[in-house]
């Protein structure tokens, strides 16, 4: 998903511009980073084969990863 900002104010407001600056702090805190564990929670994984099909990876409680092809 990209990034998107509100437009520009046509001349500087500074509690918009900590309102702003702390938008994009917030937001980026919700992105995934480099060089970091992933977590997804109870979620799972949706991987696209080179022949078109979808396959779900979870897992379950005991370390197992099971594939469903959707």
């Amino acid at each position: 998903m990209a990034l998107v900002l509100p437009a520009a104010g046509t001349k500087y407001d500074q509690k918009n511009e900590q309102t702003t600056r702390g938008n994009i702090v917030a937001e980026d805190a919700n992105n995934l980073k480099k060089n970091t564990r992933i977590y997804l929670g109870s979620g799972s994984i949706v991987l696209k084969s080179p022949n078109g099909t979808q396959w779900e990876m979870s897992v379950d409680n005991s370390g197992a990863l099971t594939m469903t092809s959707l």
